[in-house]
């Protein structure tokens, strides 16, 4: 499988967040993935998924939900860290998995909306993983090939 990036340009900016989840969920199988990172703090990326159903021949593709992934530099368990971090996880996201120091994931209903996603996707950039200069954040679009 060969992967083909789209730069987006750079900045966090809320609506730029949520066109391009918006552009994810209207791809057909397999969706990109959203990357973004900030040149510079190796602790500070993330990657959104849109988890897909297979779908039958011809059927359009159904997503079942998203997984954020993102560096996670801390040492303490990821479980307690969003509320005292000013996080606020959508209604039914679940801490998937974590690695102390390394990276976190978080299941995302597929029901979130693009907004609540990309308002989730700007917490953590600034209040867990402390990007210094949002405007210097590089977004792309991962395609996946075949």
């Amino acid at each position: 499988m060969s992967r083909r990036r789209v730069r987006l340009g750079s900045g966090l900016d809320p609506l730029k967040l949520a066109g391009a989840i918006r552009q994810i969920a209207i791809t057909d199988t397999p969706p990109p993935a959203l990357a973004c990172h900030a040149p510079g703090q190796e602790d500070s990326w993330m990657h959104l998924m849109a988890l897909v159903e297979k779908p039958e021949k011809d059927a359009p593709t159904t997503i079942t939900g998203w997984k954020l992934t993102f560096g996670y530099a801390f040492e303490n368990e990821l479980g307690d860290l969003p509320g005292r971090s000013r996080i606020v996880l959508p209604a039914g996201a679940t801490i998937d998995a974590w690695e102390a120091g390394i990276y976190a994931s978080i299941h995302i209903p597929h029901d979130a909306s693009p907004d609540t996603i990309a308002n989730l996707m700007l917490d953590i950039a600034y209040h867990l993983q402390d990007i210094d200069e949002p405007q210097d954040v590089e977004l792309e679009l991962e395609y996946f090939e075949r």
